[in-house]
């Protein structure tokens, strides 16, 4: 992988992978092997009906994948590692 992982999302699936890994990521200036890059596209203006609208590229972001893995699995939306242990232990029944 000499150019990294590449992303073509709707905007609306992006912004909420940011209510997860956080809007305040840093960001890459350029590809690589370890860069996550992703192109968000938005529905372009409404046209008549039998048409096709276009897609218009709302933003191109790249990161860093280590950067991106953490916040994934540490995202501020997500249990605390207690209250997941807490729950298998439920599941199992080793309350």
């Amino acid at each position: 992988m000499k150019k990294g992982l590449y992303f073509i999302v709707p905007e609306p699936v992006y912004q909420r992978f940011e209510e997860i890994i956080g809007s305040d990521i840093p960001v890459e200036a350029r590809a690589g092997k370890d860069i996550i890059t992703v192109y968000t596209y938005d529905l372009g203006p409404g046209v008549r009906p039998g048409n096709t609208r276009k897609l218009v590229l709302a933003r191109t972001v790249r990161f860093q994948l280590d950067e991106f893995s953490m916040r994934f699995i540490t995202g501020p939306n997500l249990p605390s590692g207690e209250t997941l242990g807490d729950k298998i232990r439920m599941l199992l029944g080793c309350e």
